[in-house]
């Protein structure tokens, strides 16, 4: 993930969300089918077990409009059950609201983009590194005015050895 200036990088979840750091070595390993496509793909965290990278709404009716201040977390999900570590955590996370795996796009120069179906309209969501974790929503500028602490980022592919 990658803000202003800085390079940050996405761990291994804690309470089923993803968090932020600074440190390459501990950063999260994904992969993807590779075919090119301009269909929404999963991203497989290659880990000890094999989870799925996903949006998971804090609401359980978000809004998908202009002007919406609602944020989504970056989970992960268990492709054996289907079910966000965050319901089985133990941890008590506020996370009741939709969640999807097939949200993720790419640009041939490794930037991730999020998105999210309402119906036939796809729609463009935005990064935020928040107060160490990492949240999605719908626009931006409006969140930022609600959470002028928060830094908007972006989500970019660096391939390793």
């Amino acid at each position: 993930m990658s803000g202003d200036q800085e390079s940050i990088y996405i761990s291994e979840p804690y309470a089923g969300q993803c968090k932020v750091m600074t440190e390459i070595g501990k950063a999260l390993r994904l992969r993807w089918n590779r075919s090119v496509s301009s269909e929404s793909r999963v991203l497989e965290w290659v880990g000890s077990r094999s989870k799925w990278l996903a949006i998971h709404w804090s609401v359980e009716k978000p809004s998908f409009a202009q002007g919406s201040t609602m944020w989504a977390r970056l989970t992960v999900v268990d492709p054996d059950t289907l079910t966000p570590a965050t319901l089985r955590s133990g941890v008590s996370i506020p996370t009741i609201g939709p969640f999807r795996i097939k949200v993720w796009k790419a640009s041939s120069g490794g930037q991730i983009t999020p998105v999210w179906k309402n119906g036939v309209k796809e729609i463009q969501l935005e990064v935020f590194n928040a107060a160490g974790f990492v949240y999605i929503t719908v626009d931006p500028d409006e969140y930022q005015k609600e959470n002028p602490r928060e830094s908007r980022g972006r989500l970019v592919f660096q391939p390793i050895e």
